[in-house]
């Protein structure tokens, strides 16, 4: 993979705020170039957008509230008190270090108001002990006691430092622990990237509490990548060394653990994850980390082009897992084109992922494309799927939609739009290219709707907006 091209994964876009375009240096492509960087446009004020009360009893809210873009969100319900919510983001707010910092928001009254800010600590000049250029690619998970994690990646503009890093909060997110780290490189050849999070919380487990980190490696200056992961057994004090999940595959990307109710571990990934045969795989572990299997191929698909047909925006086609804490039944979700637009397709396990039942769609709404979905399945046995839909309108703008099933097999909960109105991915803040990569979405107790974060910008930038499920 060229340096160029590594943008479709990883954030490296220096922001530059400015009320016109820069102009661009000759021959260099503005929407994916690591060396230009894409210039954020200063929208205007106030919009006409569409409005379309879908779901009534969602009311939206904007959870990062600051006028620079924030994407590619992750969030977790406290399942001690599910009225304490934390999220997390790119965040390009003003900061010492002038660029991305991994940015936190938190609501404690389930969803109502929320409070923002970025993770210190980080980057320079953002208080120590690290100091790298920017940070971001957040994944947040809370702990079967309440407190919740925040992992992302940390990297210099140079490529010649990476790191991936975790931090902490005991209070609902009001106060952080310094930040440690994880893995690390000091070398432009390996760069560590688009970590996810997940942590053992079952009671039935026998690693209840085990924490799993997996991650894509890119070396040979980003011309080969692989999957690794690793665990903690001490609450991310300590990490055991990283394991190579991917064999002898160099196009690895799109890391997504989930943990079922027995211990077992699920750690998924595409290889390759562009064209006409994406092969979804799967590596599992039942010994809480120690050893893992070889992988497995779940099968393939075809993947959504990049940018995404009638628009800029830039995409991707990586899987997203899920297992049940109820049945233990194991789900994996992802966006396919072979219809010749982007529908949401779903596959179960019910056999620890020996084996996998045919791909069925998701989307009830089956025009126009339905793309970057998210899976999480709650204690009571229902699972949804949350993705970006541009079904809604004719202009190829956004909303959001989930959908819910009670087996994995058939999701009848058809189209309930989380979003009170569609956005246009134009005011995004680099151009119309760039969302983040993915949505946040997690299931607490005491309800079974899904608390899903997004990037919005439908108050004239990028902002995290959530739904709140009347009460």
């Amino acid at each position: 993979m060229s340096r160029r091209l590594i943008a479709l994964f990883v954030l490296m876009i220096p922001m530059v705020l400015s009320s016109s375009p820069a102009p661009a240096s000759p021959g260099i492509d503005l929407t994916y170039s690591t060396v230009s960087g894409v210039v954020a446009l200063a929208p205007p004020a106030a919009h006409n957008w569409p409005l379309r009360l879908v779901a009534p009893d969602y009311n939206n809210r904007n959870t990062s509230n600051n006028p620079s873009p924030q994407n590619t969100p992750s969030v977790a319900i406290n399942p001690v008190n599910y009225f304490t919510i934390v999220g997390g983001f790119n965040d390009y707010r003003a900061a010492a270090n002038n660029d991305a910092n991994c940015g936190y928001t938190r609501s404690s009254d389930r969803g109502d108001t929320w409070s923002s800010g970025i993770l210190m600590g980080i980057t320079r000049g953002n208080g120590g002990p690290l100091d790298y250029d920017a940070a971001g690619d957040p994944s947040i998970y809370y702990a079967a006691n309440g407190t919740v994690y925040y992992t992302c990646l940390a990297f210099d503009r140079s490529f010649g430092r990476s790191a991936l890093v975790i931090l902490h909060s005991g209070d609902g997110g009001v106060t952080w622990s310094t930040p440690s780290v994880i893995v690390q490189s000091d070398t432009a050849d390996v760069f560590h990237d688009m970590e996810k999070l997940a942590i053992d919380t079952s009671s039935t487990s026998p690693y209840s509490g085990r924490m799993y980190v997996q991650w894509t490696e890119y070396t040979n200056t980003f011309l080969t990548s692989k999957m690794y992961i690793t665990y903690s057994s001490d609450g991310g004090v300590t990490w055991a060394a990283p394991i190579l999940l991917s064999g002898t595959q160099t196009d690895a990307a799109g890391a997504s653990p989930a943990v079922g109710p027995d211990g077992t571990v699920y750690a998924f990934w595409c290889s390759p994850c562009s064209g006409s045969t994406v092969k979804i795989w799967l590596s599992k572990s039942t010994s809480g980390g120690v050893t893992w299997g070889l992988p497995s191929g779940i099968g393939t698909f075809t993947g959504v082009p990049n940018p995404l047909p009638g628009n800029l925006l830039r995409v991707n086609n990586f899987p997203s897992g899920a297992a049940n804490p109820a049945n233990g039944q194991v789900y994996v979700v992802y966006n396919d084109y072979s219809s010749g637009n982007a529908d949401i397709k779903a596959r179960t396990s019910t056999d620890q992922g020996q084996t996998w039942a045919l791909a069925v769609t998701a989307n009830k709404r089956l025009a126009d494309d339905q793309f970057m979905p998210v899976v999480a399945a709650s204690a009571d046995g229902p699972v949804w799927i949350c993705y970006y839909d541009q079904s809604y309108t004719t202009m190829n703008w956004l909303d959001v939609t989930c959908v819910r099933s009670l087996t994995g097999r058939n999701f009848s909960f058809a189209s309930r739009a989380n979003t009170r109105g569609s956005f246009d991915p134009a005011y995004d803040g680099f151009g119309g290219v760039w969302m983040g990569d993915y949505l946040g979405m997690s299931l607490g107790p005491g309800s079974d709707l899904p608390r899903t974060l997004w990037t919005s910008t439908i108050a004239g930038n990028a902002e995290i907006y959530t739904s709140n499920p009347s009460q």
